[in-house]
């Protein structure tokens, strides 16, 4: 999966391009992009968490950059990223907010939008097990088309790969 993720990054190495990873937590996506031609911003809103990142980096020598936010209220500017990532983000609104967390996913997705720049890429990396389960809806098969169930009625999946027991 790694590889896979770390191909389709390397499309765009061409020129330095500038990634935005929401719910950065401990610096999965940093990590993986540490030596590319990618300007990294790693955002979560857990302290705790950025300070794991922080410890991550530091053993690396990365350069990217953390900071303090909500994914629900961005602190970047409009049109700032080539790539928004959220990965293993959304559950977290779910289980944080379960009479509202469609809604609250709506705002993260609409900050996604937002500060993705012209022909900008989003990527959710969730496990959708999570999520749909708790929602009632069960084990899922791999969605194609719109994902509903999960409250992302504006994501159109292109691509569904699974990976389960690889994180």
């Amino acid at each position: 999966m790694l590889r896979n993720l770390s191909k389709a990054w390397n499309t765009f190495n061409t020129y330095t391009i500038t990634a935005l990873d929401l719910g950065t937590g401990t610096g999965r996506i940093p990590l993986l992009l540490n030596g590319k031609s990618v300007q990294v911003v790693g955002l979560d809103i857990s302290q705790a968490m950025l300070y794991q990142n922080q410890t991550q980096r530091a053993q690396i020598s990365g350069d990217w950059t953390l900071i303090r936010g909500d994914m629900r209220q961005l602190p970047i500017i409009s049109g700032w990223a080539d790539i928004t990532c959220a990965g293993w983000a959304f559950g977290h609104l779910q289980s944080w907010f379960s009479a509202e967390w469609r809604s609250q996913i709506g705002h993260a997705l609409n900050e996604m939008q937002r500060v993705a720049g012209p022909g900008g890429s989003l990527v959710i990396l969730e496990t959708l097990y999570r999520i749909l389960f708790r929602a009632g809806v069960g084990y899922p098969n791999p969605p194609t088309g719109l994902v509903t169930s999960a409250g992302m009625e504006r994501c159109l999946v292109e691509e569904v790969v699974k990976l389960e027991g690889l994180f």
